[in-house]
């Protein structure tokens, strides 16, 4: 489904990921999966075709903490794509200096994923995060919520939850779990990715089963939504016989469940653009 001739070349996809040669942007031992290249070049083409024009690039937990194939895809992009990071707890001001430079606007915390980086030395971090207007992402499960809750108490920085904070299409709304997030997303300064359907749906595209949730979100907190694609769709690299859905085919489900032009201008463009900015 293509989008409004309002916001083509305007929208955001916040969640994408990179992968280079392999024998230059070496694997770390313990991850997840193995991913095949899926570059920079790739992936813009991608985006254009279906009028996407912004993109933040998130680091994968495969790379473990080495940044080089994120900063030279950001590099690559001469200043056009945002990024989140992952980074060591004793990172110093200045390396945080020199990532804002090329595009940085979050760091990543990831307790799903072997290999991802967790809250360790999380309140350092994010107070240096802090001065350069950052955010947290972070990949949990429901299960994570009450900590997730309790870091948000003492953290000055935007919160970011990836993919429906781990919420699959079996969740009721009234859900005590599920009303306890959606009062989290619009009280505590969350944001909340609608990405990884896939993951979490469990009839298939074009991903129904989801609906619920999504307008529950939009009914509560619509200024707090983002839209993310997960290209390329690191679910399915290690899943043989299963296919990964089109890029296109993953703003269907979003602009059918906001049926608003309004809403869908907002969750496309102007929420992320306040999140992740140009400054």
């Amino acid at each position: 489904m293509s989008l409004d001739t309002s916001i083509a070349g305007l929208a955001w996809d916040t969640h994408t990921h990179v992968f280079g040669p392999h024998d230059r942007y070496p694997l770390a031992v313990e991850r997840a999966y193995t991913p095949p290249v899926r570059w920079i070049d790739a992936l813009a083409q991608t985006a254009i075709t279906a009028g996407v024009g912004h993109l933040v690039m998130v680091h994968p937990s495969v790379y473990g903490l080495d940044l080089t194939a994120l900063t030279d895809a950001l590099r690559a992009g001469e200043g056009r794509y945002r990024a989140v990071a992952v980074v060591p707890p004793d990172v110093s001001r200045a390396r945080l200096q020199e990532l804002h430079a090329l595009g940085v606007r979050g760091l990543r915390f990831n307790l799903v994923l072997v290999g991802g980086v967790g809250f360790e030395g999380f309140d350092r971090v994010a107070g240096l995060a802090a001065d350069l207007g950052w955010h947290a992402q972070i990949f949990v499960t429901p299960k994570d919520l009450p900590q997730v809750m309790a870091l948000r108490e003492r953290t000055p920085i935007p919160f970011v939850v990836d993919h429906f904070g781990g919420f699959d299409a079996t969740t009721r709304i009234d859900d005590p779990a599920w009303r306890t997030f959606v009062d989290f997303v619009r009280e505590r300064d969350c944001y909340v990715k609608l990405s990884g359907w896939y993951r979490l749906s469990k009839q298939g595209f074009p991903y129904e089963d989801m609906h619920p949730l999504v307008a529950s979100l939009a009914m509560a907190a619509p200024d707090r939504l983002l839209w993310g694609s997960d290209w390329p769709h690191t679910w399915f690299f290690d899943r043989a016989g299963e296919s990964p859905p089109t890029y296109a085919d993953l703003l269907t489900p979003l602009t059918r469940c906001l049926g608003d032009p309004v809403l869908r201008r907002r969750v496309l463009v102007e929420n992320p653009e306040r999140l992740y900015g140009w400054t």
